[in-house]
C-alpha cells in the first residue's frame, strides 16, 4: 500500500536559499568585554581607555560578589565595561597583570536590502536554530514595540545566545536594521570553556571560526522515524517487554491511507515545537504603552513558528534526536568566508539539501 498523506501536508522548511538569504554583508565584532581590576585606573588612564572604544566605557569603583578570603590582598576593586572595544583597547589592558575577564559579547551583524529579506532571514533562525547542552534552559522571545528579541534561555545565563532585527548596527551605516546575533558568556569558567581565559586569547580569537562552531541550524530530516520512535517509546511505557516496531504503521480510512508514524511525527513538531505562553514577555516600553500582546509586532510570527530548539529541548531526554535531524548549510553561518557576499555559483538542487554558494 501506497500512504497518501495529503491531508497531513508537512510543515515548511526553509533551506539556504530561502533561508537566510543573500546579505550583502557580515560584520563580526567584539560588542561588550568585561573585566575587573585590582588596581583601578586614573582619570587619564579612563579618558585614554574611552577614546579607544566604540560606545560609552563603563566603570564603577566597588567589590565584587566573589572574594578570595585566604588572599585579600588579591581582591578586585574596579569593574570596566567596554563597549566596542578595538583591539587597542584590549592590548591596552592586556599589558596589565590583575585583569580577570568576566563578561563578554561577540556580535555578528548581517546586512540586508530589504526589510523583507531581514525578517525572513530572523523567521528562519527563530525555527531553524538549535544549541545543544542547555542544562534545562528554554528559549525565551520579548516582544517590544519596534520587533521581538530571542534569548536562547534565561537572562543572566552563563552562555545566551540572543538575536534581533529591530536595532541599527553599532558597526556598519544602512538603511534597514541588520539582523543581530550575540553570543553572551557569563564568568571567567565560562570563558574558559570557550578557550578564551584572558584578554590575549579574545584578541587571538578567529571570529569566523567562533561563529562557524557556535551557529547552526537543523531541521527534521526523518518525519516518519521520529514519529515511530515516540510511539514505540509509548508501547515499552505500557509492556517493557515489547520490540521496537521498524516498518511505519498504516492505516486506511475509507480510499485513503494514512501512515500513522509520520502524522505523529507532524503533530511532535508542531505540538512541541510551538513556543507557549510562558516563553513569551513584553518589554518594559511595551507594558507602559498597554498595549494588548496580540497586537505586538511579531507575536504571530512567534505563535505560529515550529522551532527546532524547542523540540529538541522537550523531546531529546526521551527520545535522542540527532538521528532525524540534519544540519541545513547556509553560507551566511556555516561556509562564512569573508564580509561581503558574491553572486552564486552554482544554483541550489532542485530536491534535497540546498547547495552551498560561495563567497567571494
Amino acid at each position: 500500500m501506497r500512504p497518501d498523506d495529503g491531508s497531513d501536508p508537512a510543515p515548511h522548511y526553509p533551506t539556504a536559499s530561502d533561508g537566510l538569504g543573500r546579505p550583502t554583508a557580515l560584520h563580526p565584532y567584539r560588542d561588550v568585554v568585561g573585566v575587573w581590576l585590582r588596581d583601578p585606573l586614573g582619570p587619564d588612564d579612563l579618558a585614554q581607555l574611552q577614546s579607544l572604544c566604540g560606545g560609552k566605557l563603563g566603570h564603577r569603583i566597588r567589590k565584587p560578589r566573589f572574594r578570595r578570603d585566604d588572599r585579600p590582598d588579591l581582591e578586585y576593586a574596579q569593574r570596566l565595561t567596554l563597549r566596542q572595544p578595538t583591539a587597542a583597547a584590549l592590548e591596552y589592558l592586556g599589558k596589565r597583570n590583575d585583569v580577570l575577564l568576566v563578561y563578554s559579547e561577540l556580535a555578528l551583524d548581517r546586512i540586508y536590502d530589504s526589510r523583507d529579506d531581514q525578517q525572513a532571514a530572523l523567521q528562519f533562525v527563530i525555527e531553524h536554530s538549535l544549541i545543544r547542552d542547555r542544562r534545562g534552559q528554554f528559549m525565551r522571545v520579548c516582544l517590544g514595540p519596534k520587533g521581538l528579541t530571542l534569548y536562547s534561555g534565561q537572562r543572566g545565563s552563563k552562555h545566551l545566545a540572543v538575536t534581533y532585527a529591530d536595532k541599527k548596527s553599532k558597526v556598519a551605516k544602512s538603511s534597514v536594521p541588520p539582523l543581530h546575533d550575540e553570543r553572551r558568556t557569563q564568568g571567567p569558567q565560562a570563558h574558559r570553556r570557550k578557550g578564551i581565559s584572558t584578554l590575549a586569547d579574545l584578541l587571538r580569537l578567529d571570529e569566523q571560526q567562533f561563529w562557524n562552531q557556535h551557529q547552526h541550524y537543523y531541521r527534521v530530516h526523518d518525519v516518519e522515524g521520529l514519529g515511530r520512535a515516540y510511539l514505540n517509546y509509548l508501547d515499552r511505557q505500557e509492556n517493557p517487554t515489547s520490540l521496537a516496531r521498524r516498518k511505519a504503521k498504516l492505516k486506511r480510512i475509507g480510499n485513503t491511507v494514512i501512515n500513522i508514524d509520520k502524522r505523529m511525527g507532524h503533530q511532535l513538531i508542531r505540538t512541541l515545537g510551538s513556543f507557549r505562553p510562558a516563553q513569551i514577555t513584553l518589554s518594559k516600553a511595551a507594558k507602559k504603552a498597554g498595549t494588548p500582546i496580540q497586537r505586538m509586532l511579531g507575536y504571530w510570527s512567534i505563535h505560529a513558528a515550529h522551532s527546532i530548539q524547542n523540540l529538541y529541548d522537550r523531546l531529546n531526554h526521551i527520545i535522542p534526536l540527532d538521528r532525524f535531524i540534519s544540519r541545513i548549510s547556509v553560507d551566511a553561518n556555516s561556509e562564512m568566508r569573508c564580509s561581503i557576499r558574491g553572486p552564486d555559483l552554482k544554483p541550489p538542487r532542485a530536491s534535497g539539501r540546498a547547495t552551498p554558494r560561495r563567497m567571494s
